[in-house]
């Protein structure tokens, strides 16, 4: 799935340049997707799936990997 910024971006793509714009929306649809899986894990057995430890984790593992 290719993330396309919206046209109010435009101006911004020469102070961040495009591909930070497009790994942005990259990171965020990523992060929705984990969100929902959880969700939807903890949807089907709640009191097997604890969503919030699940996603804590996640994070720390992302922030970890994060770098400029």
């Amino acid at each position: 799935m290719r993330c396309k910024p919206h046209a109010g971006s435009e101006p911004y793509r020469g102070v961040w340049g495009g591909g930070l714009v497009r790994r942005i929306a990259g990171i965020a649809t990523e992060l929705f997707a984990v969100m929902d899986g959880f969700r939807i894990q903890w949807l089907r057995k709640p009191d097997e799936i604890d969503a919030f430890a699940l996603f804590d984790g996640y994070l720390q593992r992302f922030a970890g990997n994060l770098r400029p």
